[in-house]
């Protein structure tokens, strides 16, 4: 019996991982003369009746944000080595997968009176970032499939009731070789904008069914103590592209960016689950305040129309703090008073601290000019004047956007090209002033090429965004990769900004 197995090529060079693994692929469900090529035979006839890739989707027709599930399968009565020779890569959506064919599983299908062994090649949930009729892509796998000669069977008087047996043990000569490359023919998504009438101000791109909820952790505290007001989304939609709401802040309270817990479950369909936002604020003075009702608002596929979800208004009594009195007393209790200052007067104390830096280089600068003045001033319009200065400055400005990234290298892959993903296109979305969804990477060149960005360098972007496309689907854990390509994203960023310099733009 000929072993067949198949493995991912992959376009960036990274070690590839396993596509699907299949053994005994010969089975009584399969007629066996399907295996067997007479003398004469067209081989490309009998792989056109025998094999083929399929596309299936769960709708042809949503809304932007709405989600389309998309399942490529290969079909199959051969016994045959199969690649995907190119993975789509969805532009225009937000793809989260659902499955791969990784372990050689497949089911029996009967399709048009006919059984037929199917592998999940790929199985995703888009969302649609855009309107239009969108072509969901095709993937392309090759095969290599293996032929039995049948005048080897007929000269070994080898019979179909034992040909399962003896499959494994055929010689070479046997067998008959042909490479065959199949894709699935084109499926179009008809994508409708959502609709502007009845759209509320602050509508953010929210496409499901949602509800809010807040709650505040104490409704009485001081002004040395900081509040913490959490706000809860809950739903289904498309809650991985959900940003945070809008809060007013009543005079006298000032709140900082929140911090943002995830508990979705991206393999339902549509995403489901909770985004937790937990918000710190401060007050000046004492008194009584009132949080306005915080309101969601978002577009229902279903019903295709706008609904808005609000939360209650939250009342809270502070009073005037007594530190400075020295009135606290408990260890406990003046640990947490004495984090609650530095909280509340923290700009006091940064102040501070920059006024001691200030001086102190201040006075150091000085001791220095009075040994060789003469000589300071040459080296500052030396450092100034300098392509080495200006090239650090460039990837001073190009390292702000990978800021966040170092941290992950090398432990989790798929975050790691997540974020990088994410910090290329909102460098891209900062360049055109563009939001980051009207982005693909035809857009991205297209805006390149206005600003005369030369054209070996719109290539690299490109290229970089393809591979990190790639990874997204199938992250390998490859540390020599994520630092290439972190690098060449680094220095992507670097060419261009010095571009866009040359060019006074």
């Amino acid at each position: 019996m000929v072993n067949n197995t198949a493995s991912n090529k992959n376009p960036n060079n990274s070690p590839a991982s396993p596509f699907m693994s299949i053994d005994n692929f010969i089975d009584r469900a399969v007629p066996i003369n399907d295996n067997i090529l007479k003398k004469g035979e067209s081989a490309q006839d009998k792989v056109q009746k025998s094999m083929f890739v399929k596309v299936d989707v769960d709708k042809t027709t949503c809304f932007v944000g709405e989600p389309v599930t998309v399942t490529y399968k290969l079909y199959t009565r051969l016994n045959s080595e199969s690649n995907i020779s190119k993975n789509p890569s969805f532009n225009g959506f937000s793809v989260i997968d659902l499955k791969r064919s990784d372990n050689g599983e497949y089911v029996r299908e009967t399709l048009n009176g006919k059984a037929y062994n199917v592998f999940i090649i790929r199985k995703a949930q888009l969302y649609p970032l855009q309107p239009g009729n969108i072509e969901i892509e095709k993937a392309e796998v090759e095969n290599v499939i293996h032929f039995v000669k049948e005048e080897y069977l007929r000269h070994n008087q080898i019979t179909d009731d034992i040909f399962n047996d003896f499959t494994a043990y055929l010689p070479t000569e046997a067998i008959e070789n042909h490479t065959v490359l199949l894709q699935g023919k084109p499926v179009f998504i008809d994508v409708k904008p959502i609709p502007l009438a009845g759209k509320p101000d602050n509508f953010k791109g929210a496409v499901g069914n949602f509800n809010i909820t807040a709650t505040i952790d104490k409704n009485s505290f001081t002004t040395d103590e900081t509040g913490k007001l959490s706000i809860s989304i809950e739903g289904q939609g498309n809650m991985h592209l959900i940003t945070a709401p809008e809060i007013l802040w009543p005079d006298g309270i000032e709140g900082y960016e929140p911090k943002i817990t995830n508990t979705i479950n991206k393999l339902s369909v549509p995403v489901n689950g909770k985004i937790l936002y937990e918000y710190y604020f401060t007050v000046n003075s004492a008194g009584e305040y009132t949080l306005p009702a915080i309101t969601f608002a978002y577009f229902d596929n279903t019903s295709a129309s706008y609904k808005t979800a609000h939360t209650k208004p939250i009342r809270f009594k502070v009073s005037k703090g007594e530190e400075k009195k020295g009135n606290i007393t408990g260890p406990e209790k003046e640990d947490e008073r004495f984090f609650n200052t530095l909280f509340a007067n923290r700009w006091i104390i940064i102040i501070a601290i920059a006024l001691i830096v200030i001086t102190c280089l201040i006075i150091w600068v000085s001791r220095e000019n009075k040994k060789d003045v003469k000589a300071a001033n040459i080296l500052k319009t030396n450092i100034e004047d300098s392509p080495e200065e200006k090239i650090i400055q460039k990837d001073i400005e190009s390292k702000n956007w990978l800021s966040d990234i170092d941290p992950v290298l090398g432990t989790n892959p798929l975050q790691f090209y997540s974020k990088l993903n994410e910090a290329f296109r909102n460098y891209f979305s900062y360049k055109f002033n563009l939001p980051v969804t009207s982005l693909d990477k035809k857009i991205i060149n297209d805006h390149l090429a206005s600003k005369n960005i030369p054209q070996n360098i719109r290539q690299k972007v490109k290229e970089v965004l393809e591979a990190i496309e790639w990874q997204l689907y199938s992250p390998y854990p490859d540390t020599l990769l994520q630092q290439e390509l972190f690098e060449k994203v680094q220095q992507l960023i670097a060419d261009i900004d010095m571009a866009y310099k040359s060019a006074n733009l």
